[in-house]
C-alpha cells in the first residue's frame, strides 16, 4: 500500500513519467481492488489537494482514508491542508494536530501546519497554536543525529537548518500576534 502511493507519487511527481489524470486513475484502480485499504484514498485525496488544487474533490476520499486507519498521519496532515483551502480553518487546524500527535517528528508534516499558521489571513491562529508549533520544532533541532555516519549528518543539518527557518517564521508570526492583541 504505502509503497504503491509512493511509487505513483514518484511517477507523476518526480519523474513526470505519468499525468496527474493517470495518477488519479491509477489510484481509483487501487481502490476498486483494495476498498479496505486506506492507501488508494490517501493517494487519491494528496494528488487532489496538493497539485490539482481540487481540495473539495479531496476531502470525501481523506475522511474515507482516515475512516479506514485513524493511526496514519499523512491522510489527516492532507485533510487538513484541503479543509484549510476550502475555508474551514477550524477543522483543519485540528487535522492539522491530529497529524502531528501521530508523527510529531514529520518535518513535512509541520512545515504545512507552520505555513498555516504564518498565513496573515488565517484569523483563527492562536497564541496555543503557535507554541504547539514552537514546541515541535524545538524538539526538532534538539534531536540528535542518527549517528556519525556523514550521510547521517548532512541529513540532520538539513532538517536542523529547516527547522530553524521555520521556527523564525512561527517567532515573527508569534511576534506580531502578541504585539497586535496588545492593541485596544
Amino acid at each position: 500500500g504505502d509503497f504503491y502511493e509512493e511509487f505513483i507519487t514518484f511517477l507523476f511527481k518526480e519523474a513526470a513519467y505519468i499525468s496527474s489524470e493517470e495518477a488519479l486513475q491509477r489510484a481509483n484502480l487501487f481502490i476498486t481492488r483494495h476498498s479496505s485499504l486506506p492507501y488508494g484514498y490517501e493517494l487519491y485525496g494528496y494528488i487532489e489537494t496538493m497539485f490539482n488544487k481540487n481540495s473539495s474533490t479531496a476531502i470525501p476520499y481523506l475522511e474515507k482514508a482516515i475512516s479506514l486507519d485513524s493511526m496514519r498521519a499523512r491522510p489527516h496532515l492532507y485533510l487538513a491542508v484541503a479543509l484549510s483551502n476550502t475555508g474551514k480553518t477550524v477543522e483543519a487546524n485540528l487535522s492539522f494536530k491530529r497529524a502531528l500527535a501521530l508523527d510529531s517528528k514529520w518535518l513535512g508534516g509541520i512545515a504545512l501546519y507552520v505555513i498555516y499558521l504564518t498565513n496573515e489571513q488565517n484569523s483563527t491562529v492562536t497564541i496555543s497554536d503557535l507554541r504547539f508549533a514552537q514546541q515541535l520544532l524545538t524538539r526538532i533541532i534538539n534531536l540528535p543525529p542518527e549517528s556519525s555516519m556523514d550521510f547521517h549528518k548532512k541529513g540532520y543539518e538539513h532538517r536542523v537548518g529547516t527547522a530553524q527557518q521555520l521556527l523564525l517564521r512561527v517567532e515573527k508570526r508569534l511576534n506580531e500576534f502578541q504585539n497586535n492583541r496588545a492593541l485596544p
